[in-house]
């Protein structure tokens, strides 16, 4: 996935769209920074409102505004158990 602070989301490859559900119109709604982040964990709210854990990270290009979003989904490596926000 690539996002622009200029531009929003403005690719994805269809992994990005089985995974979440959203097009890149759709998360441009929803990813909110360019900030680089790395091998973060994270829960992610899918358009049919599953929950996924994800392992990502945020490279930005040093020529462009434009960051690389790269993720995995890691959620059959996460104990069933796992809270998911907003449990307790």
């Amino acid at each position: 996935m690539f996002a622009s602070a200029t531009g929003g989301v403005v690719r994805v490859n269809s992994a990005v769209i089985r995974i979440t559900g959203y097009t890149a119109e759709e998360m441009s709604h929803l990813w909110g920074t360019s900030e680089p982040v790395r091998d973060a964990i994270v829960w992610w709210r899918t358009k049919s409102h599953d929950w996924v854990r994800l392992r990502l990270d945020a490279i930005p290009f040093g020529w462009t505004d434009e960051v690389s979003i790269t993720f995995t989904d890691v959620t059959l490596s996460t104990r069933p158990d796992a809270p998911r926000p907003g449990e307790t």
